[in-house]
């Protein structure tokens, strides 16, 4: 008599794959980091990633680094070690131009009667990128504001040319800057040509007055 031992055979559930990533907008040349989940199946497993329908990687995880604009979608398609083979659902990534950034000085004004364009009011042009933004500016190389709005006042301290610049950062980190503007603060020569014009006047006058004071005499 013969008597065979019992088998015992291990049935694992059919995988499943989830995929996500670490967010579904950026900017050409910032990363996205894609990574993958697999429940079930019989390890171990085998993954490759597509992007717009081609396969460009192998491992668990996948970092996108787009290099133009546009809608990228992506998803990941895992085997594992008895052939069952499952896809994730797709992905999409919206990649935005690198933003650029331009100023214009729309007006000046003085507080003060002996100078001018002491106060410079500058507005702000951004195109592209992942709003929102965050504005940074910089006066003579330095910066002195951040803000998050597009308008910014000046208020200028050093006589001669001063340049203003702005660097914006958009949410996913990329900073762009703007070219700098040159604004000269200057003495305001008209006011200062009326000073001298009312003291020449005066002074004048006064000389009239002594004059006269001393023939009476």
């Amino acid at each position: 008599v013969v008597s065979s031992g019992s088998l015992s055979v291990s049935v694992n559930p059919d995988p499943t794959v989830s995929a996500s990533s670490s967010r579904s907008t950026t900017d050409v040349g910032v990363p996205v980091s894609l990574s993958s989940s697999v429940q079930g199946g019989t390890p171990p497993y085998t993954y490759t990633w597509y992007v717009n329908g081609q396969p460009v990687g192998s491992s668990q995880n996948y970092t996108l680094d787009p290099t133009s604009p546009g809608t990228y979608s992506a998803y990941v398609s895992v085997t594992d070690s008895v052939g069952y083979v499952v896809s994730s659902g797709s992905l999409s990534v919206s990649v935005n131009p690198d933003p650029t950034v331009s100023i214009t000085a729309l007006r000046t004004s003085s507080n003060n009667f002996l100078y001018s364009n002491d106060i410079v009011y500058v507005s702000s042009s951004v195109q592209g990128g992942t709003p929102p933004y965050t504005y940074t500016w910089y006066l003579n190389g330095i910066p002195v504001a951040n803000t998050s709005s597009p308008q910014y006042t000046y208020t200028l301290a050093t006589m001669g040319q001063n340049l203003l610049q702005l660097k914006v950062e958009d949410s996913v980190g990329y900073v762009a800057q703007s070219s700098e503007v040159p604004v000269d603060f200057t003495y305001n020569y008209l006011n200062i040509g009326l000073v001298v014009v009312i003291i020449v006047i005066v002074a004048a006058i006064l000389a009239v007055v002594v004059r006269r004071i001393r023939g009476a005499r």
